[in-house]
């Protein structure tokens, strides 16, 4: 089963902060996602891997910084 965003409702889900044109030809030409991509298993948790920007921002806040 393949899985898409609706396009009348695709810029206000997925592409708020891009101009109308834009995200009309991003709905209009989306790629759908494979079931498969939300029913596999997870190897390994990337959030132990990656950095991410509010991780880095509540060190910079914190007194260990």
């Amino acid at each position: 089963m393949d899985q898409y965003i609706l396009q009348d409702t695709f810029p206000e889900v997925f592409a708020a902060d891009v101009d109308p044109g834009t995200a009309e030809i991003m709905a209009a030409t989306q790629r759908p996602a494979s079931a498969s991509a939300q029913e596999e298993g997870v190897t390994k948790a990337a959030w132990k891997t990656i950095p991410s920007f509010s991780s880095s921002v509540a060190r910079v806040g914190s007194a260990e910084a």
